[in-house]
């Protein structure tokens, strides 16, 4: 009787004591679930954050590779207009090429009308040397004669002065074809140079164009490699995005779950599952942070990719002007070559096997009697020598 009356005297402290824990037990539980709940809905408000900066930077990297699109759209359309500008400045070539052959045309038809009238010059050059010949061999026939008559039957002789005058005056056109022989094979060598200069001229000039044709190339693949590189950056970028979001909608489930658990009076959640809960909170948002962080590089890395674009976009623009300027100058030496070519045909031959004609006829005496001694074949023509 003594027990169970110490038992009645104990019964209400007891009692007491169990409905403080249990209300304790409660606020704590509820305090945990408005946490939970809290950082439930800051993490959904976060991962909508993370969302509408994805959504943006998704546009603005639909933008860049349209962008990009466009400006290797634009780079090809310039290449297809270089090149069908290459084709017609090809075709004007080749015009340029037929007229040059119609005037080559024309001067040899003027060279065979100037052929009878070079023959004419030859044939007084030759007579010329005849002359000379025939006086240096009347003067000889004189000396003898007036050595032979002795000093006593010397005197003035007016017509071997003439003779003499007439050869001196043929000596001296002798020496004046001379010197127009060598001022045309000095201007003919001069035209050589001049042309192999050209042609290394023109040879470097393709050679530029080549290079500037590579470099537009290199340049649209680069463009291309970009854009491959871009999308592969947003595909990632967006692989670790819906991921982001799985891992936050699998949380708030969770927790959605243990407070429908808890508000039915089955939650069995001590400290450690609170602190638990915390720290996921925590590597949440350590998570969104670094998401953010990426994000930002991301932004980053594309602003000085579109920077960098626009720079090269400016050295392209200044690398098609200067192929349209070596072009024209292309154009303007291949003219001044193709000129020199048509103009200076067969001279060089003839200035250089001129003054040997001249030497040969001089110096043989069979040749006073041949009248064509100084023709000479160019080409197809054989044309006197004046």
């Amino acid at each position: 009787m003594g027990d169970n009356l110490l038992l009645s005297l104990d019964s209400p402290e007891t009692s007491n004591n169990d409905n403080e824990q249990f209300v304790t037990e409660q606020k704590r539980i509820d305090d945990s679930l408005d946490r939970s709940r809290l950082a439930a809905e800051q993490a959904v408000a976060a991962a909508r954050s993370i969302q509408s900066s994805a959504e943006e930077l998704r546009n603005v990297v639909d933008g860049e590779l349209v962008t990009a699109q466009r400006r290797e759209s634009h780079l090809r359309r310039s290449l297809s207009r270089q090149e069908a500008k290459l084709a017609t400045k090809s075709s004007e070539y080749h015009a340029l090429a037929s007229q040059a052959l119609a005037t080559s045309s024309r001067l040899e038809q003027r060279i065979a009308e100037s052929e009878e009238a070079r023959a004419t010059l030859a044939m007084e050059l030759s007579n010329a040397l005849d002359r000379i010949a025939e006086l240096e061999s009347i003067l000889e026939g004189r000396a003898s004669h007036r050595a032979s008559l002795g000093s006593s039957k010397l005197h003035h002789c007016a017509q071997c002065d003439q003779y003499r005058e007439e050869l001196e005056n043929a000596h001296k056109k002798i020496h004046a074809y001379e010197t127009t022989i060598e001022q045309r094979t000095t201007a003919a060598q001069f035209s050589v140079e001049e042309l192999a200069n050209s042609l290394a001229n023109q040879k470097r000039l393709e050679a530029e164009k080549k290079a500037m044709k590579r470099i537009h190339e290199e340049e649209i693949q680069r463009l291309q490699n970009e854009i491959e590189e871009k999308d592969a950056l947003l595909a990632q970028f967006n692989e670790q995005l819906i991921a982001a979001n799985d891992e936050v909608l699998e949380i708030h489930e969770s927790q959605v779950k243990e407070s429908k658990l808890r508000a039915c009076g089955m939650s069995g959640v001590s400290d450690t599952s609170a602190v638990r809960a915390d720290e996921e909170n925590e590597v949440l948002k350590s998570r969104i942070y670094e998401l953010e962080e990426e994000t930002q590089i991301l932004r980053n890395a594309m602003e000085t990719d579109h920077q960098a674009q626009m720079e090269k976009a400016d050295d392209i623009n200044i690398l098609r002007d200067e192929l349209d300027l070596l072009q024209r100058k292309h154009e303007r030496a291949e003219m001044i070559i193709t000129q020199l070519k048509r103009l200076l045909m067969g001279i060089s031959d003839v200035c250089l096997t001129g003054t040997e004609r001249v030497n040969t006829a001089w110096d043989n005496p069979e040749a006073d009697q041949i009248d064509n001694a100084l023709d000479m074949t160019v080409g197809s023509k054989r044309i006197g020598f004046y």
